[in-house]
């Protein structure tokens, strides 16, 4: 990054020359006044809340005015030779002084050698972890406050036989943050801020405790917490991946959240998401089918979960085995069922939400059926350990790094709020203790930083690092305070009542935002008359009267569903051009071939100059569509306004183009 971009530009003047030297000084004379207009943009963003056009401006601007002062004033030239070592100075203080020189320059601690004193490392037990990710706990719940066994049965079987800490919280909203916390047992300080979250940063964690004893076979995504002389054998495979194609894309990533001219989600962790279910999708494995028995099917499931679930085996030596995916987190692109469908947008304002009440409700009924995918693998990771012959003797843990808020006009949808923690806090927690087989509740004040503890004092480990964290494996509560500690930026604590928190997670949301009664198709009746989901559009009753015209995202790919690909247009997104004389936000109901597959409310979706609030008319729609109703090749897709005026519901058609 240092070398290449300049030399790469210097090449480009060096072709130019060969047309003379008037053209290498004008192609030299554009250069820089492009990089100037780069900075002007970038400086215009740190500087001002002007966005879109407007920055687009200033940086023209500034570039322009550059390049005039560059071309006119020999004392601006002057002063950039002189700065012609300064990327030379730049690496050096990149490499040596910044946070990234815990990555190069040798760091203390290491792996904790099973011999030392007082430690007592004595390898029995397979510990088996799936860290998942923004994942709420109220989202596996229903109104009871119980696991959700009609969408969730894999969850519900696994609250069977473990302990569930139902009072489990995470102890920081985003990633990089959440998880070395979690396995390191430590809340996040102030010197972390900018520190990365590798094995170079935090030492003393899950895997240099266990990396000695254990062969380690792990999978992480946005944290390298493993050091490599103990994952060796995964280090290659691991998501994340290294070399110069990762190290492009990712500097191609930052060099377009600097330059953007709007705000980009800060949260790194979304990135590491498959953006384009395209890419990856293969043929779905259907509902109730059990794709592990002798051999595994891969499905549409990530890779990197493939790949965990295969490594399983039972061996002599016990094995920690350890994965983070990024599931339920979005982008939401899965459907319960195991099908992919195109992510058409989720309306979100950089790292939150606006006003607008229905793209935040739309998202949490898709988040919902991205956790019945999720409840999918669970049972796949269950049915590897009986196949191996290892659940029985398995530590098993299953949790999320946090949670995340669902409630409009919040920026921040894992920052924690009085309004959102609930959401943002609490988390799922199962705890399968070897040779334990009844489920067991646990009320305890669990935090995040209770994982390794409790996971040593169950291996009988006497960890040597220093923890903030408490074993909660013990007969007694350890923890005599009922508030909740949470980091939204790593040294500054807040603390949030306990218990009338918990209460609302465990509210549930499930039998709220769904049907789960009515099978398959209760996961779609959502939304302003979900109950027309399922029924054909002549049942309901089609008035000859249009209520106007709509334009539908990627229409083509409705007459073209090959459903063997497991990937289907689900997510049916447009904009509505309402006739005269019909009201204002209508709902609109989706059909597939005849059938109500989905509705949705209007809603603004345009932002204002500062990108903050919706402006504009109430005229976009967006609603998952029960793909059940999908046929190989051309599809029949119909919008409908739903008119209930007069006590009765009918359907006005909408033009579809």
């Amino acid at each position: 990054m240092t070398v290449l971009p300049a030399l790469g530009l210097w090449l480009a003047e060096q072709v130019a020359g060969l047309a003379g030297e008037r053209a290498r000084r004008l192609v030299h004379l554009l250069m820089v006044s492009g990089l100037l207009a780069v900075l002007a943009l970038e400086v215009g963003k740190n500087l001002t809340s002007v966005r879109g056009a407007g920055l687009i401006a200033i940086g023209v601007i500034g570039g322009l005015a550059g390049g005039l002062l560059y071309a006119n004033w020999d004392g601006l030239k002057l002063w950039l030779r002189y700065l012609a070592p300064a990327p030379l100075v730049f690496a050096l203080v990149f490499l040596l002084v910044s946070p990234v020189s815990k990555l190069v320059l040798p760091q203390p601690g290491g792996t904790v050698d099973a011999n030392s004193p007082g430690v007592r490392i004595n390898p029995e037990h397979p510990v088996v972890m799936l860290l998942l990710d923004e994942f709420p706990l109220t989202s596996l719940l229903d109104s009871k406050g119980q696991v959700d066994a009609r969408l969730y049965p894999n969850f519900a079987k696994l609250a069977g036989q473990s302990t569930w800490y139902r009072n489990a919280t995470a102890v920081s909203g985003l990633t990089q943050w959440a998880v070395p916390a979690l396995l390191s047992g430590r809340y996040p300080s102030k010197a972390e801020v900018e520190a990365s979250p590798t094995a170079a940063q935090y030492p003393d964690n899950l895997f240099t405790l266990l990396g000695k004893s254990y062969d380690v076979e792990q999978f992480q995504v946005v944290t390298q917490l493993c050091p490599a002389e103990v994952c060796k054998a995964t280090r290659d495979s691991a998501p994340s991946g290294a070399g110069l194609k990762t190290t492009l894309r990712d500097s191609a990533r930052v060099f377009k959240r600097i330059v953007w001219p709007r705000d980009v989600d800060e949260n790194p962790t979304g990135a590491w998401l498959t953006a384009d279910p395209e890419a990856e999708a293969k043929p779905a494995v259907k509902p109730g089918d059990s794709p592990i028995l002798k051999e595994i099917e891969q499905g549409n499931e990530p890779r990197q979960y493939y790949d965990f679930v295969q490594s399983i085996q039972g061996t002599d030596k016990p094995t920690f085995y350890f994965l983070h995916i990024l599931l339920p987190h979005q982008p939401w692109h899965y459907l319960p069922d195991g099908r992919k469908y195109t992510d058409r947008g989720d309306g979100r304002n950089a790292n939150g939400w606006t006003s607008e009440p229905w793209p935040p409700q739309l998202s949490r009924q898709r988040h919902l059926m991205q956790v019945g995918e999720t409840d999918r693998l669970i049972g796949q990771v269950m049915r590897r350990l009986h196949e191996q012959g290892m659940y029985d003797k398995t530590l098993f843990v299953v949790t999320a790094d946090h949670g995340m808020s669902f409630k409009p006009n919040e920026f921040g949808r894992r920052v924690a709020t009085e309004g959102n923690v609930d959401q943002v806090l609490w988390v799922p927690l199962f705890i399968k203790a070897p040779g334990q087989a009844e489920g067991q509740v646990s009320e305890r004040n669990w935090e995040h930083v209770d994982l390794v503890p409790t996971v040593a004092d169950m291996l009988g480990i006497k960890v040597p690092s220093e923890m903030d964290g408490v074993s909660q494996a013990g007969a007694e509560e350890p923890r005599t305070r009922s508030e909740k500690w949470f980091f939204s930026k790593p040294g500054e604590r807040q603390v949030f009542p306990g218990p009338p928190n918990q209460a609302k997670a465990l509210a549930g949301v499930t039998d709220r935002m769904t049907e789960p009664d009515n099978g398959y198709k209760g996961w779609f009746q959502f939304g302003p008359h979900g109950d027309l989901v399922g029924q054909r559009t002549s049942q309901v009753g089609v008035e000859a009267a249009s209520a106007g015209s709509a334009k539908v995202e990627k229409l083509a790919e409705y007459g073209k569903v090959d459903l063997k690909s497991g990937l289907v247009p689900a997510q049916v997104s447009g904009q509505v051009s309402l006739a005269a004389g019909v009201a204002s936000r209508p709902a609109v109901a989706v059909a597939l071939n005849g059938v109500v597959a989905g509705v949705s409310e209007t809603f603004r979706e345009e932002r204002d100059a500062q990108g903050s609030q919706p402006k504009g008319p109430p005229d976009k729609f967006s609603a998952v569509a029960l793909d059940t109703l999908f046929k190989a090749g051309a599809n029949k897709l119909e919008l409908f306004v739903i008119d209930d005026s007069g006590g009765k519901v009918r359907l006005r058609p909408l033009t579809v183009s």
